[in-house]
């Protein structure tokens, strides 16, 4: 019982690394400028507006290059 415990305890971390390594990978693929936006948002967690007047741009562009930042790595994650 232990070693099935265990082995699917491996299992998962292996999984979990892989996912992790791979939305790091589509990260990377991303333009800076795309990247610099999600780090705001989810890291830093600045509001759409907050970005906005940060980058000089309009918070409707912000969510418009956010979605397509998101979109890109969910392709990415998708082929793989």
């Amino acid at each position: 019982f232990p070693v099935t415990i265990q082995a699917y305890t491996n299992r998962f971390k292996v999984q979990a690394k892989t996912a992790v390594l791979d939305t790091r990978r589509a990260f990377d693929d991303l333009e800076p400028d795309l990247q610099k936006l999600l780090i705001m948002k989810y890291e830093k967690q600045y509001t759409f507006r907050d970005i906005a007047v940060l980058e000089g741009i309009s918070a409707p562009g912000v969510r418009k290059r956010i979605r397509k930042a998101l979109r890109k790595m969910q392709g990415f994650l998708g082929s793989n």
